[in-house]
């Protein structure tokens, strides 16, 4: 009985660390389409509009983000969660989604 309890414990632990993990994943993403409609002032925007998967820079976009909004909202994402993006260019693969920036940044973050 004690390993029934223990085993039903445990797995009720399991699915609370996964629904942190998923809250936390929800948070950072709405936390980083804020972070990118106050950075580049994007006053007819609203932060909850922005899919997660939707490509941030595509002429399709209603954004209209070009290269200088990649550099300072690559400058907000890097003061805000005190991660670096890295010299080698793969930063252009992190910023093709909310969804790629929040991966990126949980990574970065350990």
């Amino acid at each position: 009985m004690f390993s029934s309890a223990h085993e039903l414990a445990a797995r009720a632990g399991s699915n609370l660390k996964e629904g942190a993990m998923q809250q936390s994943e929800e948070a950072l993403r709405a936390e980083l389409k804020e972070l990118l409609v106050t950075t580049l002032r994007l006053e007819q925007v609203k932060p909850e509009s922005i899919g997660d998967e939707d490509p941030l820079f595509s002429p399709d976009n209603s954004l209209n983000l070009d290269s200088l909004s990649a550099l300072e909202l690559l400058s907000a994402i890097e003061y805000r969660y005190d991660v670096r993006f890295g010299s080698d260019g793969s930063a252009k693969e992190h910023f093709r989604s909310i969804a790629t920036l929040a991966a990126f940044v949980r990574s970065a973050r350990g």
